[in-house]
Formats: structure tokens, C-alpha cells, sequence
């Protein structure tokens, strides 16, 4: 999995560009991620982590800085994609190894072993589009979502082939940032809005919320969402100035 930066000194305030930052919160043998994108910030969570990893995305020099035993210190700094690119990190094949990716105007250029190398390109969304993972088919691979002005488009794991299997309609108020994860526990991604501060969470993906927490809502907040604590449930993290 790659990249979160919430805690420690793996990054600083001012140097986290809020227009294209990637944060996650993940374990490599098999755990969830999140990723920001241009207008928010992305998520899938799936299994509970063995070790909280973290890692941050630099659009300065296009590189992922990935911390793995949580020093706050990159163990690896792979470069990868290019100026503009949204990153994005997922399961994208089987066996809970997570890769990182990014999107570029509808396409997603894989890196499943995290060297730089595209491993796999696939098709979904269009320019101004925020890219997630997760798990909404419920399968040890992450599907493809697409957010747009309220509506999530998804993209089955086993077929990815640029048509959405399922549409789903929820937030779309200027502004809102959306998150897809596992907040109940039931293994499937749960639809999140974060507005303000409040985050609204569709747990069964009717288009209304099930519930609202109130966490964070400072100017420039990023919100985040993975499972800390390994009990399968994902937990709220607001990203601030470092």
C-alpha cells in the first residue's frame, strides 16, 4: 500500500500542495489505503493492517516517499508519473499487495511492485475526476471509482474495462472532499463526505447519510480515513500543516 502523512516529520508545513497530495494510511502484506486527489482526498480500506505505514506523494518532483516502519523517515522514494498527475495507491492485483498509480485525464497508469515501471494502464473517469479505491464488490482486489460532482462511478476489479458496473449518488455541494472507506466493519467501502469539518457517511450506498461525525474543519484541513488501530473499522485522521 503507499502513502499517508499525518503524524512526525516525513513531511512539512508548506511544502503539501492541497490541490494534489497523496496521504494514506496502509500496511504492505495486506491493509487499506487513501490517496488525495485534485479536489479531495481519495481512500479504500480493507483488511485490518499488521503495521501502519505511511507515505506522502510530492507533486514537486513527482515522487511517493513511503515510510515503512513509521520513523518518519522515507524508506524508498520511487519516482513516478508526471507533473499534474494524481496519485492514487490500491490493490490492484491479488494477494493484498498494495501498488501506487496515478491518474492522468481518465487513465491509470499502475505500478504494482513500486518501481517506477507501469505495470498496467487502465480507463475510467475524465479530467477534473477524483480517483478512489475500495473494496465494493468485496473481493481481495480494489475497484476503481471515479468521483464527479456527486456521483460515484465505479469500475468492477475483475473487469476494469472503462464501463461503470455500478453509479451511486451522493454528496455533491461545492466544495465537498470524498473518501471512500470501511467505516462499519462489514468489509465493503463506505461512501464519505467530507464538508467542513462534518463527515457523512453513506454505510449502504442509498445516497443518504447514515451518520455524521464531527472531526477537524480548520482552514486547509485534509481529511483522511483508515483502519489505525487494526479492528476493521476505519478510523477519521485530519491531516494539518504537517
Amino acid at each position: 500500500f503507499v502513502a499517508r502523512e499525518l503524524q512526525g516529520s516525513l513531511g512539512q508545513s508548506g511544502e503539501v500542495d492541497p490541490a494534489r497530495t497523496a496521504l494514506i494510511g496502509y500496511s504492505m502484506g495486506g491493509y487499506g489505503v487513501l490517496a488525495k486527489s485534485a479536489a479531495g482526498l481519495d481512500i479504500a480500506v480493507a483488511m485490518p493492517p499488521t503495521v501502519s505505514q505511511f507515505g506522502l506523494y510530492r507533486p514537486s518532483n513527482t515522487r511517493f516517499l513511503l515510510d515503512f516502519n513509521f520513523d518518519h523517515t522515507p524508506n524508498v522514494k520511487p519516482p513516478y508519473g508526471a507533473t499534474g498527475d494524481v496519485p492514487v495507491v490500491g490493490r490492484f492485483t491479488s494477494g493484498g499487495r498494495y501498488g501506487i498509480a496515478v491518474f492522468r485525464n481518465g487513465f491509470w497508469y499502475v505500478d504494482n511492485n513500486r518501481d517506477g515501471v507501469v505495470d498496467g494502464t487502465y480507463v475510467l473517469g475524465a479530467a477534473g475526476d477524483i480517483p478512489l479505491t475500495g473494496s465494493i464488490a468485496y473481493s481481495g482486489q480494489d475497484d476503481l471509482v471515479v468521483y464527479r460532482n456527486g456521483t460515484w462511478y465505479v469500475d468492477y476489479y475483475y473487469s476494469r474495462n472503462g464501463v461503470p458496473d455500478r453509479t451511486f449518488r451522493f454528496g455533491g455541494a461545492a466544495g465537498d472532499k470524498p473518501l471512500l472507506a470501511d467505516l462499519n466493519g462489514d468489509g465493503y467501502g463506505d461512501l464519505i463526505i467530507y464538508r467542513n469539518g462534518a463527515w457523512y457517511a453513506d454505510t449502504n450506498r442509498d445516497g443518504s447519510a447514515d451518520a455524521v461525525y464531527y472531526f477537524g474543519g480548520a482552514a486547509g484541513d485534509i481529511p483522511v480515513a483508515f483502519d489505525w488501530d487494526g479492528d476493521g473499522r476505519a478510523d477519521l485522521a485530519i491531516y494539518r500543516s504537517g
